[in-house]
C-alpha cells in the first residue's frame, strides 16, 4: 500500500534531472483519495512511453521534488500468475486513470492533472492563477 509521506520523502530525495520533465499536480481530490491514486496515475504515465523517465511533483502548490520512473517501483508490487489466471479479469473500457493537460494562462506553463474541476481549477504553483484545461 502506497503512502503519501514516502512518496513525497522519495521526490525530495531525487536530484533535479538533466532534461526538463512535465509537472505532475496533486490536489486536495487526489489528496482525499490517498496515495493509490497517484502512484496508479504515474504508472499509467510512464507506462505509455519508455522515454518518458520522470516527473516534477507539486503537492498542493508546494514542488516536493522529482520522481523518476524508477522510484515507483517500490510503490508497485508484483505476483507471479499462472496462465489463465486473469481470465475473469477483463472489464470494458480503459480502467487506467487519464492523465490531462492544463496551462498556467500567464506564461503557457503545462501541468499534468488527474482530475480538472472547472468550478474549482488547480492552480499554477508559480503565480496562483486557475490553470485552463488544453482540449
Amino acid at each position: 500500500m502506497a503512502d503519501l509521506r514516502e512518496l513525497v520523502a522519495k521526490a525530495a530525495s531525487s536530484d533535479e534531472p538533466e532534461q526538463p520533465v512535465p509537472t505532475f499536480l496533486v490536489g486536495t481530490a487526489e489528496l482525499a483519495e490517498g496515495a493509490e491514486g497517484i502512484v496508479r496515475a504515474l504508472v499509467g504515465y510512464f507506462g505509455e512511453d519508455d522515454e518518458r523517465h520522470g516527473v516534477r511533483l507539486v503537492v498542493e502548490g508546494e514542488v516536493a521534488g522529482y520522481l523518476r520512473r524508477s522510484d515507483l517501483y517500490t510503490f508497485v508490487g508484483s505476483i507471479r500468475r499462472g496462465h489463465g489466471s486473469s481470465d475473469g479479469f477483463f472489464a470494458p473500457g480503459s480502467t487506467r486513470p487519464v492523465l490531462r493537460t492544463a496551462h498556467c494562462p500567464v506564461d503557457g506553463a503545462e501541468f499534468m492533472v488527474a482530475r480538472f474541476d472547472s468550478a474549482d481549477p488547480p492552480r499554477c504553483p508559480d503565480h496562483n492563477e486557475s490553470l485552463e484545461l488544453l482540449e
